[in-house]
């Protein structure tokens, strides 16, 4: 079951998505992104807005004023992050970017994907793994590339629920639980 700070998580990325036009789809991920990265930058502007003893008119006039250097003029974003820090979910960003790329690789149909590999897999081998998949697949895909020395081997490929393990630690769980049974 999704923990309660999830739902509502998705519910902001839901909200936003459904109500922008989809031509602004793209653009307002980005736009969320830019802001997290003043976030990730300079820690004490998240700090200042999420201060109790900040007035919400201050607050709002100085998310209006950062939102105008990268997104002028863009109403429906400068209320939808009023409205985060109205509710006290700025810290919930990173989780609604999450949840509104997925939204949007729904909507261009693109398949999100994890592989995991033992080590470092060279470009070429990256290219003909993604062709494999998408050609199997039948759908673009995006692949998130990471590393797992525990593996020994192999690799461990995750498409929504579904996992593949053909890695050799998980092949030796396997081995391990038969001999078990």
């Amino acid at each position: 079951m999704a923990k309660k700070s999830e739902k509502i998580e998705k519910n902001y990325a839901q909200v936003l998505f459904e109500l922008s036009p989809r031509e602004k789809h793209e653009y307002y991920l980005n736009i969320l992104k830019e802001w997290q990265k003043i976030v990730a930058e300079v820690p004490e502007f998240q700090k200042l807005l999420l201060n109790p003893d900040f007035s919400e008119y201050d607050r709002n006039t100085i998310i209006c004023e950062t939102l105008q250097e990268f997104s002028p003029n863009d109403q429906m974003i400068m209320d939808f992050f009023m409205e985060l820090a109205k509710n006290k979910r700025l810290e919930e960003l990173p989780n609604i970017i999450e949840c509104y790329t997925a939204l949007l690789q729904k909507e261009l149909g693109i398949q999100p994907i994890d592989v995991i590999s033992a080590y470092e897999i060279v470009e070429e081998e990256k290219y003909e793994l993604r062709a494999a998949i998408e050609k199997t697949l039948h759908t673009n895909t995006v692949i998130n590339w990471c590393v797992d020395e525990s593996l020994i081997g192999g690799l461990i490929i995750k498409i929504g629920d579904a996992v593949i393990d053909n890695s050799i630690k998980g092949a030796l769980k396997n081995i391990k639980h038969e001999l078990q049974a």
